[in-house]
C-alpha cells in the first residue's frame, strides 16, 4: 500500500517540496520560469511506453528512469529528488510528441487515437488529487518563514496567510503568524495567534515564552510569571526563558524565586552580560 502511494506520488503533479528549495530559487530568480513536473510526466508516460516498445536504444533511458524511481521507494518523494528523472522524461515526451506529429501528417488516425487515449489516461493519473490538505500549505509556510527571516514582511504575510487558508488548525502556522504580527507592531493580533497556538498545542514552549515576554513588557507580572513558568517547564534547557522568568519574578517582588530562576542561566552562560546585570540588580535589592 505504501509503495503504491509512493509510486503515484512520484508521477503526481502535486509539488511536494518539504524544504521549499524550488520556490526559494524561483523567488530569487535563480530558476527561470518553466513547465511543471506534472506536464512533463503527463507527456512522458505515453512516450515512455511507446519508446519502450518501438525503440530498442531508448530502453536504456527508460531503465534509468525506472531505476531512479525504484531508488526513491525506500525514502520519500519530494520535488528535488524526482528532478533527476526529468532529463529522461523529457526525451520520452519529445519522442512521443514527434511520433504523434508524424502520424497526424500521415493521417494515420488509429495510432493518433490510441496515443491520445493513453495521454488522457496519463493526465488523469498525474493530476489525481492528494487527500491531505496540509501538504498544500507546507510550501507557503516554509516560504513565509524564509521571507520573515530576511525582513520581507509583505511576502511573509502573503505566504503565511495562504498557508493559514489551507490549514487553520496547525500550531506552527499560527505561531509563525503571531511572530509576523509582532514584527509588524500589532501586539494584539500577535497575542491572538499565540493563544490559538496554545489552544492547539498547550505544550508549545515558544508561544508561552513570547506571551510571557509581552506580558513582561506590559508589566503584567503575575501573567508573565505564569506564562514563563510554563515555558521553562516545557523547555527546561532554554536559558533565555529562565532569565525572563527571573525578571518577571523580580517585577512581582519575589526576589528569592528570581535568584533561583536565574541560577540555571548563569550556570549555562556565566559571562552573558544581561544575566550578570540581573544578578547585580537582585543582589542589590536582596534583604540584608
Amino acid at each position: 500500500m505504501l509503495i503504491g502511494r509512493k509510486f503515484t506520488n512520484f508521477w503526481n503533479a502535486f509539488q511536494y517540496d518539504d524544504l521549499s528549495i524550488i520556490s526559494l530559487l524561483k523567488s530569487q530568480d535563480v530558476l527561470p520560469p518553466g513547465i511543471r513536473f506534472g506536464v512533463v510526466a503527463a507527456l512522458a508516460l505515453p512516450g515512455l511506453l511507446l519508446s519502450l516498445v518501438r525503440v530498442q536504444r531508448a530502453r536504456w533511458i527508460v531503465a534509468a528512469v525506472c531505476l531512479h524511481l525504484a531508488a526513491l521507494m525506500p525514502v520519500f518523494i519530494t520535488e528535488r529528488y524526482r528532478l533527476c528523472a526529468v532529463p529522461g522524461l523529457l526525451l520520452c515526451a519529445s519522442y512521443g510528441l514527434w511520433e504523434m506529429w508524424r502520424w497526424l501528417a500521415a493521417r494515420q488516425w488509429l495510432p493518433v487515437l490510441a496515443f491520445t487515449g493513453v495521454a488522457a489516461a496519463a493526465v488523469v493519473f498525474v493530476t489525481w488529487p492528494r487527500g491531505d490538505i496540509g501538504l498544500w500549505s507546507l510550501d507557503h509556510f516554509n516560504t513565509g518563514l524564509r521571507a520573515s527571516k530576511t525582513g520581507d514582511l509583505a511576502t511573509a504575510q502573503r505566504e503565511l496567510d495562504l498557508a493559514y487558508a489551507y490549514v487553520q488548525t496547525n500550531s506552527e502556522i499560527n505561531f509563525a503568524l503571531g511572530n509576523l504580527w509582532l514584527e509588524r507592531g500589532d501586539r494584539t493580533l500577535a497575542k491572538t495567534f499565540y493563544r490559538r497556538t496554545l489552544d492547539l498545542e498547550p505544550r508549545h514552549a515558544n508561544a508561552w515564552n513570547n506571551l510571557g515576554f509581552l506580558a513582561l513588557q506590559e508589566k503584567l507580572w503575575p501573567f508573565a510569571v505564569r506564562c514563563l513558568s510554563y515555558a521553562v517547564q516545557f523547555e527546561p534547557e532554554d536559558a533565555k526563558a529562565h532569565y525572563l522568568l527571573a525578571r518577571a519574578l523580580q517585577g512581582e517582588g519575589n526576589i528569592t524565586r528570581a535568584r533561583a530562576a536565574l541560577a540555571y542561566p548563569l550556570s549555562a552562560e556565566p559571562h552573558r552580560p544581561e544575566f550578570l546585570a540581573l544578578r547585580a540588580e537582585l543582589d542589590a535589592t536582596a534583604p540584608p
